[in-house]
C-alpha cells in the first residue's frame, strides 16, 4: 500500500468516526428530548 493510499484510508476512517460520534450525540439529545416531553405531561 502507498503512502498515499495509507493517508486516505486514515482520512476516510477518521471522518466516518466523526460521523459516527455526531450521530450517536445526535441521538442521545433526541432521547433527553423525548423523555422531558414524557415527564411534561
Amino acid at each position: 500500500m502507498s503512502a498515499s493510499a495509507a493517508a486516505l484510508g486514515s482520512a476516510v476512517a477518521t471522518d466516518m468516526l466523526g460521523i459516527a460520534a455526531k450521530k450517536s450525540a445526535a441521538a442521545r439529545h433526541d432521547a433527553d428530548r423525548w423523555k422531558a416531553i414524557v415527564e411534561a405531561e
